[in-house]
């Protein structure tokens, strides 16, 4: 995640999600970073097989979570 420059530490919320179901499969919270580039890694559980389409998600905030000041998905797949 890559995140320009800022004078207040911004937090984030990241969610996995399976698809078509939209079930949420991991869950990441960042509070008030300070860094502009993160990587991350989140596993796959409770699954059967990792196979299948994805959708992260991702939502960037200053102080309250329910107002994100920006928001993006990527969708994803696995095949292994």
């Amino acid at each position: 995640v890559d995140v320009t420059a800022f004078q207040e530490r911004p937090s984030l919320e990241l969610r996995v999600l399976r698809l078509p179901e939209e079930r949420i499969i991991a869950e990441l919270s960042i509070i008030e970073t300070m860094h502009r580039q993160m990587e991350f890694t989140v596993h796959v559980r409770g699954v059967e097989s990792p196979n299948g389409d994805y959708l992260a998600q991702a939502d960037l905030y200053y102080e309250e979570r329910t107002a994100p000041q920006d928001q993006r998905e990527v969708p994803f797949s696995i095949q292994v």
